[in-house]
């Protein structure tokens, strides 16, 4: 799966999670999450694993999201930059800023 590919993907699964940037980074710099809006309480997904989910059905924790990018065929390179773009308080590089720009704006946050 392609990056593109992988924000539209991001883009289907938006209204089946409430999406916010999640403390103990608050503001523009939290963590990007979403809380499932499905029957099954309290799982909660970094944009990876809710993906993931939507896709194949799996589900891991935020900690796995590097078995969740392998199961949709990412690359190591692209997991990392998807990832650190969600999680990083402030992304170092040009391209996960823009990761992070897109996704956020993508989930209306």
């Amino acid at each position: 799966m392609t990056t593109r590919q992988f924000l539209k993907h991001l883009a289907a699964v938006k209204d089946d999670y409430t999406w916010r940037l999640y403390e103990p980074l608050t503001g523009k710099y939290g963590w990007i999450r979403g809380a499932w809006n499905g029957a099954t309480p309290n799982f909660e997904a970094c944009p990876i694993n809710a993906v993931c989910f939507k896709l194949t059905g799996e589900r891991f924790s935020d900690s796995n999201f590097n078995k969740a990018g392998e199961r949709l065929g990412m690359s190591v390179r692209q997991m990392c930059d998807i990832a650190s773009a969600a999680d990083s308080s402030y992304p170092y590089t040009l391209y996960v800023r823009y990761l992070r720009w897109r996704m956020k704006g993508i989930l209306g946050l």
